[in-house]
């Protein structure tokens, strides 16, 4: 019985982490796998210690699938020394506003907060998802940015004609292009880039905000065995469609990418964990700031589930990251991230 559970164990931890790879559009499925990929990490580290103190070979096997797993350890937790931050040529703060926390009733003192944050932030180049240029109360937060250290240069995009709800790039840069790659006018999920001069090189910035998975909307009265149905049937639902989405948008960004004349920086807010098809997707072509400057567990998600780094920076071998940080500001349901970057290959 043993050995069958220890040959199960391992053909299911290698299977799990291979699904990264599958995209949903094929098999959705294999986006709910991969959040399995912890707890066979998990596992595999238990039983690679039982096994050592057992005095029982099996050990090689599960040590040789815990090494596979390491990528993976890398995404869940960076241990990169603390690196000054003066010696870079620019940066990027990515942020996930949440509107600015705007009601019918008027700008609160938290969202007056938030957009003071905002604001007061040095980075050359802001990219902002759920942005709100003009809130209920009348506040013009483009142009309270724009009046800030000289962030002359916007590219933005808002899903429905005359909304001011969307997804923006604030730059002391000059765009010298701009565009949307993927738009939806049911949601204020988009991709847009800019492309700017910095001092004499030109650099392609995407700013992402893709498919929400609208998991955390509330949970109804669960009252009679009808409601639970119903209540899973939608939630299974809604995983399937985010995933399959989210996996078409990586997809048709990717693509674009891919034909970018200049060099290329991904920020934004994935929705997607970096154990899934999303984040590999990006990563096989890209470098992750937080794996290659972050530190600890750098969660970004500030709501329901707090143990979630959605929020993410990626760019090509054309830069490098000097520094990358988590914001520790809970303003709004995403934690700003920060990366610090100096270009690598200067003309």
């Amino acid at each position: 019985m043993q050995i069958i559970l220890f040959i199960f164990t391992t053909l299911v931890s290698i299977i799990t982490y291979t699904c990264v790879f599958i995209s949903p559009e094929i098999l959705w499925i294999a986006g709910v796998i991969c959040f399995l990929i912890p707890f066979f990490l998990a596992l595999n580290l238990i039983l690679t210690f039982y096994y050592i103190l057992k005095r029982d070979k099996r050990y090689l096997v599960t040590s040789f699938v815990l090494l596979l797993g390491i990528p993976f350890i890398n995404m869940t937790w960076a241990l990169n020394l603390p690196k000054s931050a003066n010696n870079y040529d620019f940066s990027i703060l990515s942020y996930n506003v949440h509107s600015f926390l705007h009601s019918a009733e008027g700008v609160d003192g938290l969202s007056k907060d938030m957009l003071r944050w905002v604001v007061e932030d040095d980075a050359g180049i802001k990219c902002f998802q759920e942005f709100m240029s003009i809130d209920s109360a009348g506040v013009n937060t483009t142009e309270a940015i724009r009046r800030k250290n000289g962030y002359h240069y916007i590219a933005n995009y808002s899903p429905k004609k005359n909304n001011t709800h969307g997804i923006a790039i604030f730059s002391k840069y000059r765009i010298i292009n701009s565009g949307t790659v993927i738009s939806n006018t049911y949601t204020h999920n988009g991709v847009i880039f800019a492309d700017l001069t910095v001092a004499k090189d030109t650099i392609r910035v995407y700013n992402v905000h893709l498919k929400s998975m609208g998991l955390t909307n509330g949970i109804p009265p669960l009252e009679t065995y009808d409601d639970v149905l119903v209540f899973f049937r939608r939630f299974k639902n809604k995983l399937k469609q985010g995933f399959i989405m989210r996996s078409y948008q990586v997809r048709r960004t990717m693509d674009h990418i891919e034909n970018s004349p200049y060099p290329v920086i991904v920020c934004g807010d994935l929705n997607d964990v970096p154990y899934s098809y999303t984040y590999f997707k990006l990563r096989t072509q890209m470098a992750n700031g937080f794996e290659q400057a972050g530190h600890g567990f750098g969660f970004t998600y500030n709501k329901t589930l707090p143990f979630l780094r959605i929020d993410n920076q990626f760019a090509d071998d054309f830069f490098t990251f000097t520094k990358f940080s988590t914001g520790n500001v809970k303003y709004s349901d995403h934690y700003p991230i920060k990366g610090y970057y100096s270009i690598t290959n200067k003309k």
